[in-house]
C-alpha cells in the first residue's frame, strides 16, 4: 500500500541511474505510457513501513529492468502539488553494474541511456532537470579568477548565506543529538539535512550563491522532521506570523492559515510536521519569487546603465559639432538623432523599471524585462522615423531649428505618445 497520510501528503522515491562510459557517464530516463512526451526519472510511491532507499531501489528495478544497482549518494528531494494533495519524492544516485533487461509495460513505454546534456533536453519536468544539473552537489566550477573575485567583492546575498550556514549547522547537530537522547529515529532526515547543508557550504566556497541558497533552504525544510512537538508548534507559529506579515492577502496566506491554524484541543487538531513543511515550502517559494523579480529588475538596470554610459560620451563628442548651418541630410545629424532617440529610450526604460510592482507575475515580468531592455532600440527607431517624416514632408509643418529636431528626436525616444499627441494637435 502506498504511503499517504490524512493530510494528503504522498511519499515517493526514485533514482538517477548512471552507467560508466569511457568518454562520458550516461543517465537512464524513462518514457511513460500515459503521455506522448513524458520523459522522466524512474520513481514511485513508498509503501507503508518501507524504507525510503528500499522504495527507490524497488521502483527503479521495476521501471527500468536494472536489477544490479549500487546505491550511491542522496541526490535531492522535489515536491509538487497533485490532485490528492502534495507529493514529496526523494532521489538517490545509483550505478548500474550490469545489463538492464527492460520490457515495456503499462507504466513505462521505453528507456534511454543518454549523456546528461541530452537527457536535459528530453526530461519534461524542470525540477527533475534541476536534480541533474546541481542538486547532487555537482556544482559547476567557475574559473579561478571569477571565484576569487566573488570572494573579494561579496554581495549582500553572499554575506547573508555565509552568516546563516554556520549557526544552522550547529542547530542541526543539536537537533540530531536530541533525537538520539530521546531514542527517536532521525534517519533519513538527519542525513538529508546534513548533506544539503554541506552542499550549501561547497556552493558558497565556489561563489555559487544562488545554488548555495537553494541547498540551504532545502536543508532547513528537511530539518523540520527532526523537531519535537514543542519546537514544531513554535516553528508553525513563527511561519504563520511571517506569512501574515509578508504575504498580506494572497492564496499562499490562505493556504498557510488553513495548514497551521489548529485549535490544538485534541490530538487530531494538532499541527503535523507535514503541515509545517508544506507551509514553509510555500513561504520559501514566495521569497524565491520575490528574489527572482528583484534580480530581473537589477539585470535591467545594469543593461540600461551600460547603454547610458556608452551613449553619453557619443553624444558629448557628436552634438557640439551640430549647428544651425548643418544640412538636414548631414550624416552627423542623422547619428545625433539616433543617439538622442536611444537616450530617450534609456531614460524611459529607467522609469518603467522603477514603476514595476514586485507582486507582478514572474512570466509577465520576464517578458517585460526584454521589452524594457529593447526600449532604447525602439527609441532610436522612433526618433529616426520621426526625422524621416519631417524630411519627407509627411508631417505638414516646417521645422527650421536644428535644436528643435534634436529635441523632437529625444522626445520620440522617450515616449511615442508625446509625438502622437503633438502631431494630432498640429493637424
Amino acid at each position: 500500500m502506498a504511503q499517504k497520510d490524512k493530510k494528503g501528503v504522498i511519499e515517493a522515491a526514485g533514482g538517477l541511474v548512471w552507467k560508466k562510459e569511457p568518454e562520458e557517464d550516461k543517465l537512464l530516463i524513462i518514457h511513460r505510457t500515459r503521455h506522448d512526451n513524458e520523459w522522466t526519472l524512474p520513481k514511485g510511491k513508498r509503501n507503508i513501513g518501507e524504507d525510503w532507499q528500499e522504495t527507490a531501489l524497488r521502483e527503479v528495478r521495476e521501471e527500468t529492468g536494472c536489477t544490479e544497482l549500487r546505491l550511491g549518494s542522496f541526490a535531492g528531494v522535489i515536491t509538487y502539488p497533485i490532485e490528492e494533495g502534495q507529493k514529496i519524492v526523494l532521489f538517490w544516485n545509483m550505478e548500474s553494474e550490469g545489463e538492464c533487461e527492460f520490457q515495456a509495460n503499462e507504466e513505462v513505454k521505453k528507456v534511454k541511456w543518454l549523456a546528461p546534456r541530452e537527457a536535459l533536453k528530453l526530461l519534461r519536468y524542470p525540477k527533475e532537470r534541476a536534480l541533474i544539473t546541481d542538486t547532487s552537489c555537482l556544482v559547476k566550477r567557475k574559473p579561478v579568477i571569477f571565484r576569487d573575485l566573488r570572494k573579494t567583492f561579496k554581495s549582500s546575498s553572499h554575506r547573508r548565506l555565509d552568516t546563516a550556514i554556520g549557526p544552522f549547522q550547529l542547530e542541526l547537530e543539536s537537533l540530531i543529538e536530541a533525537r538520539v537522547k530521546e531514542t527517536k529515529p532521525s534517519y533519513p532526515w538527519a542525513e538529508f539535512s546534513t548533506q544539503m547543508a554541506d552542499c550549501a557550504n561547497q556552493a558558497l566556497e565556489l561563489g555559487e550563491i544562488e545554488l548555495g541558497w537553494k541547498y540551504f533552504l532545502q536543508a532547513e525544510l528537511l530539518s523540520v522532521h527532526l523537531l519535537n512537538d514543542e519546537s514544531l508548534r513554535d516553528k508553525a507559529q513563527a511561519t504563520l506570523d511571517e506569512a501574515r506579515e509578508k504575504l498580506k492577502d494572497s492564496w499562499r496566506l490562505m493556504t498557510i492559515q488553513q495548514l497551521l491554524e489548529k485549535s490544538g484541543k485534541n490530538q487530531n487538531d494538532a499541527v503535523g510536521v507535514d503541515d509545517v513543511y508544506a507551509a514553509m515550502k510555500l513561504l520559501q517559494e514566495r521569497h524565491s519569487n520575490t528574489y527572482i523579480k528583484i534580480s530581473t529588475a537589477r539585470f535591467q538596470l545594469m543593461i540600461l546603465s551600460l547603454l547610458g554610459v556608452f551613449l553619453i560620451p557619443l553624444a558629448v563628442l557628436i552634438l557640439p559639432a551640430i549647428d544651425e548651418n548643418v544640412g538636414r541630410t548631414n550624416g552627423l545629424l542623422l547619428i545625433s538623432v539616433v543617439i538622442l532617440g536611444a537616450m530617450g529610450g534609456v531614460i524611459s526604460a529607467f522609469f518603467s523599471v522603477a514603476r514595476v510592482r514586485v507582486r507582478g507575475k514572474i512570466p509577465d515580468q520576464l517578458l517585460n524585462s526584454w521589452i524594457t531592455i529593447s526600449r532604447p532600440l525602439a527609441g532610436a527607431i522612433s526618433a529616426l522615423a520621426v526625422f524621416l517624416f519631417l524630411l519627407s514632408g509627411l508631417l505638414q509643418y516646417e521645422v527650421k531649428s536644428i535644436n528643435l529636431i534634436l529635441a523632437v528626436s529625444f522626445a520620440a525616444g522617450f515616449s511615442e505618445r508625446i509625438i502622437i499627441s503633438a502631431v494630432e494637435k498640429v493637424s
